[in-house]
């Protein structure tokens, strides 16, 4: 008999027998599993398809790989966005992918204007939260070259 506490859980320690005890290495279930190269079987999004996951908009890129809109619209009209680099809307719609409506911060600006709430619903003052943000980014830099 199998020792278990009063919930039915196997206590700490206590071996099951060799057929039904998990082996390292050994996959759970292969009959369910798909070989390499299988796709499961139902209908595939076709690339260029467009979902809103998370609230955000998502395009499919390739199989099995998907990327955000605003990057995408963001890297059409502007340079290339780099690992340090974050994309928000201006207006807060996060359906909203309009090139107007986007805006490229650093993620060290992008902490000091969270930190401050100046993230708005409206475009004009979130607009000037960035330009706020940017000034004290900008004389913390020069106070800390001076010391």
């Amino acid at each position: 008999m199998i020792n278990r506490d009063r919930l039915g859980r196997i206590k700490k320690g206590v071996r099951l027998s060799p057929k039904t005890e998990f082996k390292k290495g050994q996959r759970i279930s292969p009959k369910t599993e798909f070989k390499k190269g299988n796709t499961p079987y139902k209908n595939p999004a076709n690339t260029g398809t467009e979902l809103v996951m998370k609230g955000e908009l998502r395009v499919k890129l390739s199989n099995g790989k998907w990327g955000y809109k605003k990057r995408i619209v963001y890297e059409k009209y502007n340079k290339t966005i780099h690992n340090n680099d974050v994309i928000i809307f201006l207006d807060g719609n996060k359906l909203n992918c309009e090139i107007e409506n986007l805006y490229r911060l650093t993620r060290a600006e992008l902490v000091v204007l969270n930190r401050n709430h100046l993230i708005s619903s409206d475009r004009n003052l979130t607009l000037s939260g960035i330009l706020y943000v940017k000034l004290l980014i900008k004389c913390k830099s020069l106070e800390n070259m001076k010391e």
